[in-house]
């Protein structure tokens, strides 16, 4: 339908049905222990989703720190090359 690419999107699309399955759900006839079962599932998801949530804001920072190095050292290189071509013309006059 969509073409999904890797396993991973096929997961999160099945994850998203499987909340949205369950937001449908009428709790109205769950007893009191099937309900407190059910939020402590829920907030072992939440552990797990706010674990996944911190790897990637970390591999995120990662990113943006190495690309804000690099673009750092180019213009350093630039501003190198720059002063040698500056001092080569200064130097023949």
């Amino acid at each position: 339908m969509f073409g999904f690419k890797t396993e991973e999107e096929k997961f999160k699309l099945a994850d998203y049905d499987r909340m949205k399955k369950e937001l449908e759900t009428n709790y109205e006839n769950f007893s009191r222990e099937d309900l407190i079962e059910l939020a402590g599932k829920q907030k072992q998801e939440l552990i797990v989703l706010e674990a996944v949530k911190n790897q990637y804001m970390r591999h995120l920072e990662q990113v943006i720190e190495h690309n804000s190095v690099e673009a750092y050292r180019k213009t350093v290189q630039k501003n190198r090359e720059v002063a040698k071509t500056t001092s080569l013309n200064n130097d023949k006059n």
